[in-house]
């Protein structure tokens, strides 16, 4: 009983006799909607009108939100379905008006019509879905599949029940082909075991062997003639009639049923026919082997009594001594049949298995299979015997074990990514380099790559077995910075791999690290494996550019720095992954000795670089910059006294200032309107900055007069008081109150104007910003990182998919308040209260059409 009102404008009745698609086609009509899938998809049934119409089996569809919408009761929707027999079995039979059929043999892809039961009832039978069914007894027509109009198949993609939904042809208006009772006698049967209604007519006659059958096994006696008509042994549709156009279906049907009028004459000249059609055809005296193989799948094909009748004709058949051969010859090839499809016997002493039985022992698929025997993994053997009626080809037990002993268990790629820690690209990349290699994928053509657990679990254990125990030291370098230390200097993953598991490099294990990535490396231990790997295939006159860092006491960018100013000559060698630079052993010679580091000429007399410089300086020596070094040509420092020029040097230091644009701290306090506790305190934190302390008095700091000036302008400008600088902060400690780096404060914030300089121009990066301004942005940003959400986060909210949360941004539905789009940051966020008001939006709209 109905206890709600329906939804939709106008509603209609089920009939007992149409299926679930015509009943909602017949809403959509009644309705006037231009297609049935708004009415699907307000039901709840969104795959409703998919090629064949899987869910019409399925006995647990959900079809509340139907009958909601059409104001009917679930237990009246629930009969337009075909439920299964046996609900654990994916493909057991149907229930078609209360009677088990093959369900193979209800075909929604491809529907049928009658033109006439249209014009006079409007709505679909669900009795044409049954394939036997290729006429309507009624109307004495044959069904059609085809429009009229465009030629097309017929098809449920449309929204009236009578008109075509690709050229809008009306199919009440279609022409029929008559049919003769011949041509109705299978349907009209099939009519009156489903209990329909019909019109006088004869029925099948007493005497014949198909009368008093069920439906089953009425139809399972025809479809198995239907199918010897080519050559193929089956009952249940699936591989003969399921298939076809209705015309070549009746045919098939109606030549099957004349093989069973006048039985057994008509079987006996069927028989015949069917043994000299013989796909392998034999000497008269031997049963051909169709018809032998066909004898002994007879229990299977035919069960249950009802078609009793069918296998003893065939029996009887075959022991008729006039041409065919005996009983007796088909089971004893049947035995051998047996013998021969063995999965595992013992010939000569060793042991062998059938490919099916192979498969089943590794789990892997025929074509995995096939490129396993190529590759040589497994090995096939033809075996041969008396036992056999022809040699067969079994696959050796010891190949199939050793396998299974070396490779273990397949896995996908995403299986070894999550065992090895990698991305995707990068296990192929290790595959390639020589780590695991794929059995599946680019060794057999296919898209599916698939690995031995083994290989992989036996590469993480060789590592496990190399790694050191006891403390860990500092600044370890994982295994991806390692790799790419390898390939940057032309070396692959297997030559890491080979120098961890050798003991050539030290192996850590990281407690929080996964696969590949728990091991960790030395990275001087790293850099000099490669080093020294590539030593060994350098020309001799040359040399990498640790060691020429190591000879000249400098670093590895130092000396890449007189590679550019062209003081050392060094060339590129590129390798297949990587590149190295080598320099010559004579341009190292070379500036040895004709050049001199300001840094070695201070080591030699105890004093630093600096020092040598500004020393040099006052003596009118010139250097020469060679990128972060300086140089100076031994020429030139002949003749000079150090000693004397650094004595000097120390002197000037000592003396006061005589430059009339540099001023001491008192001078600058004065400058400032500043007590000296506010310079220090400006110093520190690098609003003035000092003058260099190498010419700076013993006694204190210097500062150039023009910076204090245009320092006491701009604060004049900007109407600040330099006495209390507290309440300013400059842009790294901006950065810090906000918790971000300088750079993104500076292009996240003050380049868009959401902080702006309260004192410009001046000291370190280049302003100062009000403390309380930054507090309070900071204190925003917090709240509203609160209050916003991403991508993920909306797609939980909302029960959608990522690529629908696009679609909703871009009809305007929901709008970004972060994003490229909005700011030209970050990633694209939402406010939640936005996202949860459009939840309750469609909540509220799908509560109202009954999902």
């Amino acid at each position: 009983m109905v206890n709600h009102e329906p939804l939709l404008l106008l509603t209609i009745e089920p009939r007992t006799d149409e299926n679930l698609v015509g009943y909602v086609l017949r809403l959509t009509e009644r309705n006037a909607y231009d297609t049935p899938s708004w009415l699907t998809r307000a039901a709840g049934l969104r795959k409703l009108l998919v090629y064949n119409c899987p869910f019409i089996f399925d006995e647990s569809l959900e079809l509340s939100g139907l009958a909601r919408l059409a104001g009917q009761d679930v237990a009246r929707l629930r009969p337009l379905l075909y439920p299964p027999v046996d609900p654990a079995k994916p493909l057991s039979d149907s229930y078609l008006f209360g009677a088990p059929v093959s369900r193979f043999m209800i075909v929604m892809a491809r529907p049928k019509i009658c033109p006439d039961c249209l014009r006079e009832t409007g709505y679909v039978h669900r009795v044409w879905d049954f394939v036997p069914v290729t006429a309507c007894p009624v109307h004495r027509r044959v069904l059609r599949d085809e429009c009229h109009g465009c030629g097309k198949r017929v098809s449920w993609v449309r929204n009236r029940v009578a008109f075509c939904g690709g050229c809008g042809a009306d199919w009440r208006e279609a022409p029929t082909t008559e049919a003769s009772e011949a041509d109705l006698r299978v349907s009209r049967e099939i009519y009156r075991l489903c209990g329909l209604a019909l019109p006088d007519g004869p029925g099948l006659p007493p005497a014949s062997p198909l009368s008093g059958l069920d439906l089953k096994s009425f139809v399972s006696a025809l479809t198995f003639v239907a199918a010897q008509f080519h050559g193929i042994a089956n009952t249940n549709g699936k591989f003969i009639v399921a298939t076809r156009r209705n015309a070549e279906v009746h045919d098939l049907y109606k030549r099957a049923y004349e093989v069973f009028e006048e039985w057994p004459k008509n079987f006996n000249a069927f028989m015949a026919w069917r043994s000299s059609h013989s796909r392998n055809p034999e000497s008269p005296e031997k049963l051909r082997q169709d018809i032998r193989v066909l004898y002994t799948r007879l229990p299977t094909l035919l069960p249950g009594p009802g078609l009793e009748f069918l296998r003893r004709a065939f029996g009887e058949y075959l022991e008729d001594p006039t041409g065919a051969p005996r009983v007796a010859d088909i089971s004893n090839q049947f035995e051998r049949r047996r013998l021969w499809g063995k999965r595992r016997m013992t010939v000569g002493g060793k042991s062998y298995v059938s490919k099916a039985a192979a498969m089943q022992m590794l789990g892997i698929h025929h074509r995995l299979m096939k490129s396993l025997v190529e590759a040589g993994h497994l090995k096939l053997t033809v075996v041969s015997g008396e036992e056999f009626s022809r040699p067969v080809v079994m696959v050796e037990l010891d190949s199939v074990n050793e396998f299974k002993e070396k490779y273990g268990e397949l896995i996908c790629l995403e299986e070894a990514r999550a065992l090895l820690g990698l991305a995707g690209p990068r296990v192929k990349a290790l595959s390639r380099a020589g780590g695991p290699a794929p059995l599946t994928g680019p060794a057999d053509g296919t898209p599916v790559w698939k690995f031995g657990r083994g290989e992989v679990e036996r590469l993480l254990n060789a590592l496990k077995a190399a790694a050191k125990g006891g403390p860990r030291p500092e600044g370890l370098m994982d295994f991806t910075k390692a790799w790419r230390v390898f390939s940057r200097a032309g070396k692959g993953i297997e030559d890491l791999l080979g120098a961890a598991s050798g003991g050539a490099l030290d192996v850590y294990l990281s407690p929080e690290g996964l696969g590949l990535h728990q091991f960790e490396f030395d990275p001087t231990q790293v850099r000099r494996y490669v080093a020294e790997a590539n030593r060994a295939m350098m020309p001799a006159d040359t040399l990498l550019v640790d060691d020429v860092a190591e000879a000249l006491g400098v670093s590895d960018t130092a000396v890449k720095g007189l590679v550019k100013s062209g003081f050392l000559a060094a060339r590129i060698v590129r390798f297949k992954r990587g590149r190295c630079m080598l320099i010559t052993r004579q341009s190292l010679d070379d500036l040895r000795a004709r050049y001199a580091l300001a840094t070695h000429v201070g080591a030699g007399v105890g004093r630093s670089g600096v020092a040598v410089v500004r020393a040099l300086e006052l003596k009118g020596v010139a250097a020469l910059h060679g990128g972060c070094l300086t140089l100076y040509r031994r020429a030139d420092l002949e003749g000079v006294d150090l000693g004397a020029a650094l004595a000097a040097y120390d002197e000037a230091r000592r003396a006061p200032c005589k430059n009339p644009n540099l001023v001491d701290a008192e001078a600058a306090c004065e400058l400032l309107g500043v007590n000296p506790g506010d310079l220090e305190d400006m110093v520190r934190r690098r609003i003035v900055c000092p003058f260099d302390r190498g010419q700076a008095p013993a006694n204190g700091l210097l500062f150039r007069s023009e910076m204090l000036v245009r320092l006491r302008n701009s604060a004049r400008e900007w109407k600040l008081d330099l006495r209390d600088l507290r309440e300013y902060v400059n842009a790294d400690e901006a950065a810090e109150l906000m918790g971000v780096s300088v750079d993104h404060f500076r292009k996240r914030y003050v380049n868009t104007g959401r902080v702006s300089f309260r004192l410009r121009d001046i000291g370190y990066r280049e302003g100062l910003f009000s403390k309380k301004e930054v507090q309070a942005l900071a204190e925003e940003v917090a709240s509203f990182a609160s209050r916003v959400v991403g991508i993920n986060e909306a797609r939980e909210i909302l029960g959608l998919g990522a690529t629908t949360v696009h679609r909703l941004v871009d009809g305007g539905h929901l709008k970004p308040v972060v994003g490229p789009s909005v700011d030209g940051f970050g990633r694209v966020k939402f406010l939640r209260e936005d996202v949860e008001v459009l939840a309750r939006q469609r909540a509220g709209q799908m509560s109202l059409l009954g999902v």
